[in-house]
């Protein structure tokens, strides 16, 4: 049951991840993303929050030379934004449900 006087609205978020490969148990996952969405004056959905890390791969991690180019991401540059590994923690859930 919901309560009566608690008034919330949920919109998707977008999470997209950009890899090394199409094999997730050996090939390293790059690039994390998530997008909050909110809804425009008309009615639209339309982007609100953005969030970006990049991820070190994993020790032993198979980087596929087509994906690279394919994705133009240098899994060794430091410069390509924070980084998800050095994070504490990914936001909380209040940031995921935030109307």
């Amino acid at each position: 049951m919901v309560c009566a006087t608690v008034s919330a609205v949920f919109y998707p978020v977008v999470i997209d991840v950009e890899t090394a490969g199409f094999n997730a148990k050996t090939d390293a996952l790059l690039e994390i993303a998530a997008i909050t969405l909110k809804m425009d004056e008309h009615g639209w959905l339309m982007p609100d929050e953005t969030l970006h890390f990049h991820v070190e791969p994993f020790e032993g991690a198979n980087l596929q030379p087509e994906a690279l180019a394919f994705n133009g991401i240098n899994p060794h540059d430091r410069s390509a934004g924070p980084s998800a590994n050095t994070m504490p923690c990914m936001p909380s859930s209040k940031w995921c449900a935030k109307g």
